[in-house]
């Protein structure tokens, strides 16, 4: 067969053609099928001609639209239950930074009735360069320990924070003050209790709640309450929740000096450089 073909249509010629029945169909892209069903005779040349439609597409309804540019977004986090049946709260914005990601955390345990919760505030490691909120060393499921955590009676919040390769130090720490001071906020939301609190870390995010723990206000005596009215800036202040505990899991606590136990160099350097093509350079 040979034939020419055109935006729309076109036309082919089949020679040789034993006798029968035949039926063209021409598929091009973005258009509906065409199909002809010819008789031909034993020999006959045969010159088919057809036309192709284009393919309909339903209209898209009308959506709405809000009066300011990037509203609030509509897929607020919703509270689940996990196998043990521990509630989840998944990915809660506690920070957002001009020029940067949004920051959030995860909420185990949060809510519910009864009395106010401790909190217990986990920071991940991965050399302040990677690492997520849902992993900690070589646990291929953390969020089922952070779960078991929580339901010995506490909240559990795991946070992200920003990473090296966003921002130098002291910014990490900036934002763990920043998450203390949400949490303190919303604590009647979440049902936990901001003069109950325990920071736990691993690696690089022990380092963190090390220095965050350190830079906290005096816990009041046992029995006595202040009020935090917590400030929605980054920087640390006389608004800081209190911390009553620290966990420290393989912590870096030196970033120079005794073999085998400060922080890899690079690392190091990449947390606390701003140099951009040493950060290239060493990852």
């Amino acid at each position: 067969s040979r034939g020419t073909m055109s935006l729309g249509g076109g036309s082919f010629v089949f020679n040789g053609l034993a006798p029968g029945s035949y039926t063209i169909q021409v598929l091009y892209l973005g258009y509906e099928p065409a199909e002809q069903t010819v008789a031909v005779a034993g020999g006959d040349s045969k010159d088919i001609e057809f036309r192709l439609k284009v393919t309909i597409v339903e209209q898209l309804p009308d959506f709405a639209v809000g009066n300011a540019l990037q509203p609030r977004d509509p897929l607020l986090p919703q509270s689940r239950a996990l196998a043990d049946g521990t509630s989840l709260l998944a990915d809660v914005k506690y920070a957002t930074v001009d020029g940067y990601r949004p920051l959030r955390l995860d909420l185990y345990g949060a809510g519910g009735s009864g009395p106010p919760r401790p909190l217990v505030v986990f920071l991940h490691g991965g050399g302040w360069y990677t690492g997520t909120p849902r992993s900690a060393g070589a646990f291929t499921n953390f969020p089922e320990v952070l779960a078991a955590v929580a339901s010995q009676g506490y909240v559990v919040a795991s946070i992200e924070y920003r990473l090296s390769g966003e921002a130098r130090f002291p910014a990490q720490l900036d934002v763990v003050h920043a998450a203390l001071r949400f949490l303190a906020r919303e604590s009647s939301r979440y049902g936990l209790d901001p003069e109950r609190i325990a920071l736990w870390g691993a690696s690089a995010g022990a380092h963190l709640a090390a220095l965050a723990a350190l830079a906290a206000r005096e816990c009041p005596a046992a029995g006595a309450h202040s009020t935090v009215t917590a400030s929605t800036g980054l920087r640390s202040g006389s608004d800081e929740p209190c911390i009553d505990a620290l966990v420290g899991w393989f912590g870096v606590y030196r970033l120079t000096g005794v073999a085998g136990t400060e922080a890899p160099a690079a690392s190091a350097r990449a947390l606390l450089e701003p140099d951009e093509a040493h950060w290239r350079e060493q990852f």
